[in-house]
């Protein structure tokens, strides 16, 4: 690797080889919660271990692109064919690597953007670690982001798109993911707040009272109480770790906010609205 990669390409703090000295310069990791990582060391394989400096991982990302005095993408390691084919999409991205790319090439993560321009990007994550770069190889702008956080991404996606609006791009589809996941997520808080008023306004003044087996209201009420068991069942299935990607910090409150709105819905299930009994009680 040395001698075929890293040394051609300047990468001269990079190495798979631990050492005291790589010891000595790691950045200390940290899970979610904040707790410190103890120094760890990993086998060397083809997708990791890389020790490496921003600056080393900068240099990786331009050989991909035109230098600036006039080299050819690859700067000797590839022909530059061969570079123009690792960012060729191959496949369609899916799942939750579709919310930051279109397709995948052989090794980067691949995306048309809206102007036109083709983005590659490629992420990597650590225990208590996440390392993104992001490249438009035909105007030779890039962006490289190392954290020490297990939960960085939605620090990496708004980086992102603050680079892609300084360099004059459409917003990458990392950053507007980002943006997306944060209007349900204010949108669940509001309505579990919203319907947590209603609820207790409506047993104060008597308008709901704890009846769960009469008969008004029976279809609506299953239906409401089918409904809170499905947010929970999702939430804990798949929408929180989803969630904790992009909203590290708040994802426990949005969890939260769904067991209150949940917990609400099964009350209303069980508190129908006042009123003369049904016929035949």
């Amino acid at each position: 690797m040395d001698e075929e990669i890293l040394d051609p390409l300047g990468m001269d703090d990079a190495t798979f080889i631990w050492s005291a000295r790589v010891e000595s310069k790691l950045a200390t990791e940290h899970l979610v919660s904040g707790k410190p990582v103890p120094v760890y060391r990993q086998a060397a394989r083809a997708h990791g271990s890389l020790y490496a400096t921003v600056e080393d991982i900068g240099r990786f990302v331009a050989a991909g692109t035109e230098g600036t005095g006039g080299d050819e993408p690859g700067r000797g390691v590839l022909a530059s064919d061969s570079v123009a084919e690792l960012h060729t999409p191959v496949v369609e991205t899916t799942g939750f690597y579709a919310l930051g790319s279109d397709t995948a090439g052989l090794g980067h993560f691949v995306e048309t953007l809206p102007d036109g321009h083709r983005a590659v990007a490629h992420g990597g994550q650590g225990m208590g670690s996440w390392s993104w770069y992001h490249a438009v190889p035909e105007t030779g702008d890039g962006i490289v982001v190392l954290t020490n956080s297990e939960r960085s991404l939605q620090l990496i996606a708004d980086v992102a798109g603050m680079w892609a609006d300084r360099m004059g791009f459409f917003p990458v589809k990392l950053s507007r993911a980002a943006q997306w996941v944060r209007v349900p997520s204010w949108i669940v808080g509001l309505v579990a707040v919203g319907l947590a008023v209603w609820l207790g306004y409506g047993i104060i003044t008597g308008k709901l009272t704890f009846d769960p087996l009469c008969d008004r209201d029976r279809t609506a009420r299953a239906v409401l109480g089918g409904l809170a068991v499905a947010v929970l069942g999702l939430w804990w299935s798949m929408g929180r770790e989803f969630v904790s990607h992009f909203l590290p910090v708040i994802a426990d409150w949005v969890g939260s906010a769904l067991s209150v709105f949940a917990g609400l819905v099964l009350l209303r299930a069980l508190f129908p609205r006042t009123g003369d009994p049904a016929p035949g009680r």
